[in-house]
């Protein structure tokens, strides 16, 4: 792999970047009637589906990496990973200068590492930044696609099923904000968030080489509010309640 052959003279290199070291799980029985979900984990790599009466309810958390998020020798040379991801929303903060460059930017300072973690539950307070409704047009539009390409990084059906839910609404409810250089190759951070969702990205591991991104749902990650409303219809009582009443 790349990332072996980055790292060659790191002792136990071997065994650490093994590209066969992905794992896809099954949680519960498959059914088209019965809640049950999966997952693919590995470096870099961590996709989570529940399913919840044959369909797909929820596809969060969701996590991908890149390092190096380009390649920067060899014949591949100016090959990147989450380039778009990161295009996008540098053209967004610097668009954003015009109107909104004291609110926009959170810290002249990138946090080493998103600040989520994966966890059915998550709180990072206040939404911080510039709502949409407080962007030009333009830039709700660049806004929009920004985050119409990190969600379709899911299949396209699925993709379409989850930006069909975020209302208009929500849409203006939803802050941009960033952290960190604008230059391409510092380090640099942002987070989108709003009442049903955070994304997050981080780029300043290895000279601002080494990129992660970051999809929660705030109601749903894990399937927990389909899961609810599941064990609620079908039942006749909360997941909570079931859940305990299990050994």
């Amino acid at each position: 792999s790349v990332l072996r052959e980055l790292e060659k003279d790191r002792p136990g290199n071997e065994d650490r970047r093994d590209p066969e070291k992905y794992w896809f799980s099954v949680f519960g029985t498959p059914s088209e009637t019965e809640p049950w979900g999966w997952r693919l984990e590995g470096h870099h790599v961590s996709i989570n589906f529940s399913s919840v009466a044959g369909a797909v309810s929820a596809a969060t958390p969701l996590f991908l990496g890149a390092s190096p998020a380009e390649i920067r020798t060899g014949p591949r040379a100016g090959q990147r990973v989450l380039a778009s991801e990161e295009d996008m929303a540098r053209k967004l903060i610097v668009s954003l200068q015009d109107n909104h460059a004291e609110r926009s930017v959170i810290s002249s300072n990138a946090p080493d590492e998103v600040l989520t973690v994966p966890d059915a539950s998550l709180d990072l307070g206040v939404p911080q930044g510039v709502s949409g409704k407080e962007m030009s047009p333009v830039q709700q539009a660049l806004f929009r696609r920004l985050i119409e390409q990190i969600i379709q990084t899911l299949r396209g059906e699925l993709a379409d099923d989850v930006l069909a839910e975020v209302s208009e609404n929500e849409w203006k409810e939803l802050s941009f904000a960033w952290a960190g250089s604008f230059e391409q190759g510092q380090g640099h951070y942002y987070r989108i968030q709003g009442p049903s969702f955070i994304i997050e990205y981080d780029n300043t591991q290895n000279k601002a080489n080494h990129a992660h991104i970051v999809w929660h749902s705030l109601e749903n990650n894990f399937g927990l509010n389909a899961l609810r409303l599941h064990y609620e219809s079908q039942h006749g009582r909360p997941h909570a309640d079931r859940v305990k009443s299990q050994p």
